[in-house]
């Protein structure tokens, strides 16, 4: 079985290998083995850069207020035997 930092570091050299130059302020935000043992979930959270705001956005956030930068999260789920992904996905909200 592999051990949770082994399980963390898969998830980190996928997302690099698949989003590259992409990614910025790459975090660990969760992990834990599932119920069965048979898998980590790994949540990594990374900076997006943000496309121009609207215009009620504008309107209603005091000056400097809108980051330009927004996080978001990818929960991957890896074989905790052999170290495999298994899948990756956006969290729901």
């Amino acid at each position: 079985m592999i051990k949770a930092n082994e399980a963390v570091q898969i998830a980190r050299d996928q997302m690099h290998a698949w989003f590259g130059d992409e990614l910025h302020a790459l975090e660990l935000e969760e992990v834990e083995i599932s119920e069965d043992k048979r898998a980590w979930l790994v949540t990594l959270g990374y900076s997006v850069k943000r496309s121009n705001p609207t215009a009620s956005e504008l309107m209603s956030a005091p000056v400097g207020a809108i980051p330009d930068s927004i996080r978001a999260y990818k929960l991957f789920t890896i074989d905790a035997e052999s170290g495999e992904v298994r899948s990756m996905k956006s969290p729901k909200s």
